[in-house]
């Protein structure tokens, strides 16, 4: 059995992981490490290498939860199965609802989060 939605979740995912790392170090994370501060915690080498790492980190944490939704997609879902995804559903629709108010609607990941966790939590129904 095969669950479409599932799938579709898990490639957004992925997608959204790979469009953070990108997009985030090309238009975040490269500028703020190259401007110039003057006596700031950003001057460490260790914190810019821990800033640096944890925003991709968090892209690739969300590439795992894609290969776990499309490793649900392919199988019928049992009660673990189906509790995980209400699980990943749950967090991404959590990720959705704080990155829209944080940003008062403004950043474009708000509906991805919103999508990803909707179409988890549907199959897991």
């Amino acid at each position: 059995m095969t669950y479409p939605s599932l799938l579709l979740a898990a490639l957004l995912t992925v997608a959204v992981g790979l469009l953070h790392s990108w997009l985030g170090e090309r238009l975040l994370i490269g500028p703020l490490l190259a401007a110039p501060s003057a006596d700031g915690p950003l001057q460490r080498r260790f914190l810019r290498r821990v800033l640096r790492n944890a925003w991709h980190i968090t892209s690739f944490a969300w590439a795992g939860m894609g290969l776990a939704l499309a490793s649900l997609a392919f199988a019928p879902l049992d009660m673990q199965g189906r509790r995980v995804a209400m699980i990943i559903g749950a967090v991404f629709v959590g990720h959705g609802l704080f990155v829209f108010a944080m940003s008062r609607g403004r950043h474009v990941g708000w509906p991805f989060f919103l999508a990803i966790g909707g179409l988890a939590l549907w199959a897991a129904m």
